[in-house]
C-alpha cells in the first residue's frame, strides 16, 4: 500500500490526474516569461564626465557639489568660522582673519606668504601626506596641532575644502591650547 502524502494514495486514479493536472496550471501561470522582455532597449551605461578640479565645473554643478557638502557634511565637524585662512596649492597663505592672526601671534603681513608647515607643530602632523590626501578629496576635517609665536602649542578642530579659484580655504576653531 502506498504511503499516505503520494498521489497515488487516492483511490481514484481520475481524481489524482485532476490533481497533477491543476498542478501544473498553477506553476505554468506562475512562470510564465514575458515575451515583451526582449523587445527592451539595450542596456547602455551612463556616460561619465571627470573633471580635473572643480574649477573647471559648470555653474549649475558647482552649485550642486556645495549644496551637497552642506547636506553630508559631519554635523560634528561643522566648525564656525572662528578663525579662517587660504593658502594656495603651495600652502602658503594667501588670506588671514585677524581672529587667526592674534591667535598665532602673528601680524597678517607676517603670515601672507608663509607656509602653514610653520605654524604646524613639530612631530605632529606628516604634511605632505596630508596634503596629497587633502588634494585627491578636495575636502577634508580633523584635528591639527599649530604653534603660536611664542611657541604654544595650540589644537584646532578644522574644516578645508578646495574653493573653485583652486585655493583652500579652512575653518578653525581651538578645542584647547597650552600642550
Amino acid at each position: 500500500m502506498p504511503k499516505k502524502g503520494s498521489l497515488a494514495w487516492f483511490p481514484n486514479q481520475a481524481f489524482s490526474q485532476c490533481v497533477t493536472k491543476a498542478q501544473g496550471l498553477y506553476l505554468g501561470a506562475y512562470t510564465e516569461v514575458s515575451t515583451e522582455m526582449s523587445k527592451g532597449k539595450p542596456y547602455t551605461p551612463p556616460r561619465v564626465t571627470r573633471y580635473e578640479s572643480e574649477a573647471e565645473y559648470p555653474a549649475r554643478t558647482r552649485l550642486i557639489v556645495r549644496s551637497l557638502r552642506q547636506e553630508l557634511a559631519a554635523p560634528q565637524f561643522e566648525v564656525e568660522p572662528h578663525y579662517v585662512t587660504v593658502v594656495d596649492r603651495d600652502r602658503k597663505y594667501v588670506e588671514v582673519s585677524d581672529s587667526f592672526c592674534q591667535l598665532v601671534g602673528y601680524q597678517r603681513e607676517e603670515l601672507v606668504g608663509k607656509q602653514y608647515d610653520d605654524l604646524t607643530a613639530p612631530n605632529t602632523n606628516d604634511i605632505p601626506t596630508v596634503f596629497r590626501f587633502f588634494q585627491k578629496a578636495g575636502y577634508m576635517h580633523g584635528m591639527w596641532m599649530l604653534v603660536s609665536r611664542e611657541g604654544t602649542r595650540i589644537l584646532v578642530r578644522y574644516e578645508a575644502w578646495l574653493r573653485p579659484d583652486s585655493y583652500i580655504e579652512g575653518h578653525m576653531e581651538v578645542v584647547g591650547a597650552g600642550y
